[in-house]
């Protein structure tokens, strides 16, 4: 929610902010395999926009997640915590190349479902992308092309020094293709 749009009050001269407001979110998914994860997730908290070219936002957001995976009897629920988030998408000079991507650090969220303590985890998505098809009426890109990374320290929680070792940690290259709506 952005504030300033709700309100109709723009932030005049501020050479480093440019909107602020209140990300709201969750994430429910379900997989069928084995363990069954049935995680549900909430996500709240305050961000600011900085006034830079491109997009660059900051949010710190509290983290309220369950899971009600087939190996338990009833619904976990972890502590609460706290994550730090910047989202960007920059231009690459004046060309069709634009670097995106998102950032999270989440602390601990206590005792895992089997009473393992958690650990904190490092979450990074970014590209590089090249604009192959815009909308003439818009001037967002229509189709974008190019190269990602994802690297993901103790996913969900996971310690890499612990029984999951070296599992908890991802690290993938890829070719991404992207098509906005």
């Amino acid at each position: 929610m952005d504030i300033p749009s709700i309100t109709q009050h723009k932030i005049e001269d501020s050479a480093w902010l440019k909107s602020y407001g209140f990300t709201v979110g969750f994430d429910w998914n379900t997989k069928n395999d084995d363990y069954g994860s049935n995680r549900q997730m909430y996500v709240a908290g305050p961000s600011i926009t900085l006034n830079v070219p491109g997009y660059l936002n900051l949010s710190l957001l509290g983290y309220y997640e369950s899971n009600d995976a087939n190996v338990l009897t009833s619904k976990y629920m972890y502590d609460p915590y706290l994550a730090l988030q910047v989202l960007w998408d920059f231009p690459v000079m004046q060309s069709n190349w634009n670097y995106q991507g998102i950032g999270v650090w989440m602390s601990p969220k206590g005792k895992n479902e089997t009473g393992g303590k958690t650990a904190s985890e490092i979450f990074v998505d970014m590209s590089l992308m090249y604009s192959l098809l815009k909308d003439i009426s818009v001037h967002q890109p229509k189709l974008k092309a190019g190269v990602a990374y994802q690297y993901w320290k103790n996913k969900y929680g996971n310690n890499e020094s612990g029984e999951a070792g070296r599992g908890a940690t991802a690290s993938s290259p890829m070719l991404r293709l992207a098509y906005h709506f």
